[in-house]
């Protein structure tokens, strides 16, 4: 193994073992304040690091102008969109289903490469990726399958799945901004400097007060989480994130998604007190199954 792809890997790891735990944190938040509140806070945290850092180099703009707007752009649907959804989402539903809708990312992201950036799938992970997409259907559709129906629950399988889609493309779109010449942290920097003025500011125009009250009203704990998604879930683990995939294919580093459950499960269980149905678990493993053919190497026969 190269030294540049070892580095790599190194990144990518200390970037899931930080969002890995940050889906329980969030929940655990969104009992003192609203999402969008909770997002307002936590771009003015990270915008506040951003300024920092571009006052330190010195380079607040790209110097190829043309970058401007795909950096835009790249910030709004990497901060503003795809959180927005998952906090709304997280907000209707548990840390466990999106556990396992997460899990899909690596399959999602390797069909957006071979469509983007022209990677490779084989006839075997399409298989897989069919088998998974049939477990997300059934995970994201559990709520009314049960016996109370419950439809927030479903509202917010959706948006956690539209998280996804939407995440997914801002790493093709982060690929081919740093093959022009931008670092990981230019880019996530900028990107974070678009989700306070596309969020915040809108917040703080809207509604200042209750704003600045359900801030200063907020207990120490639920402080903590907002600061931890800010400076660790945010600034640290998108640079680590970015500088990871830089060197290898967005498929290759997306498969670093497959160990957030690791991180994310038990706290949902042992903290959170989730609790796992049947539906669940036999969506869950239709989607482990869907990944386990589409992942490994080693050729079987199947029949689907």
């Amino acid at each position: 193994m190269g030294r540049n792809r070892l580095f790599a890997y190194l990144f990518l790891l200390v970037a899931v073992s930080l969002w890995g735990v940050a889906s329980p944190i969030i929940k655990y938040t969104l009992n003192g304040i609203d999402p969008f509140n909770f997002l307002a806070y936590r771009f003015s945290i990270s915008a506040l690091l951003a300024v920092i850092f571009f006052a330190y180099h010195n380079t607040w703009l790209p110097k190829n102008k043309t970058l401007i707007l795909p950096l835009i752009i790249y910030g709004f649907i990497s901060t503003t969109l795809p959180l927005s959804l998952l906090f709304l989402g997280l907000d209707r539903s548990n840390v466990l289903t999106s556990t396992v809708l997460t899990s899909t990312v690596p399959l999602v992201t390797a069909l957006a490469g071979a469509r983007f950036l022209s990677e490779r799938i084989t006839k075997r992970e399409k298989k897989g990726m069919a088998l998974a997409f049939l477990g997300t259907l059934i995970t994201i559709i559990e709520p009314i399958l049960e016996t109370n129906h419950n439809e927030g629950r479903l509202l917010g399988n959706l948006m956690i799945f539209a998280y996804i889609l939407v995440d997914t493309y801002s790493y093709i779109l982060a690929k081919k901004i740093m093959r022009k010449g931008i670092s990981a942290s230019y880019l996530t920097n900028f990107a974070f400097l678009v989700g306070f003025f596309t969020l915040t500011v809108v917040v703080l125009l809207n509604s200042p007060n209750e704003f600045l009250s359900s801030v200063t009203n907020l207990s120490f704990d639920y402080h903590l989480g907002i600061i931890y998604m800010a400076i660790f879930s945010g600034t640290i683990a998108f640079s680590f994130w970015n500088r990871g995939q830089r060197t290898i294919e967005v498929s290759e580093a997306a498969v670093f998604k497959y160990l957030d459950p690791l991180f994310a499960a038990p706290l949902a269980v042992l903290w959170l007190g989730e609790s796992i149905t049947p539906l669940f678990v036999f969506g869950a493993a239709i989607i482990a199954l869907g990944v386990f053919i589409a992942e490994t190497k080693r050729k079987f026969k199947i029949f689907i």
